[in-house]
């Protein structure tokens, strides 16, 4: 975590003065990144798994 972050979690009073926002819509954006980053990571690997599925159809069906 960075020293920002690190500061920010000791003192969350102070979070308006130093990034412009408050402490609870950090918390939510924090939030709803995480979940955004955890969506596109399956649908990455469901990707993934598609791509072998087909490559394995492909390669049986020549």
């Amino acid at each position: 975590m960075s020293d920002i972050l690190n500061h920010i979690e000791e003192n969350p009073k102070e979070t308006k003065r130093l990034i412009g926002m408050g402490y609870e819509q950090l918390q939510q954006l924090i939030y709803n990144a995480e979940q955004l980053h955890d969506e596109q990571q399956a649908l990455l690997e469901l990707l993934l798994a598609v791509e072998v599925v087909n490559q394995s159809y492909l390669s049986k069906n020549k």
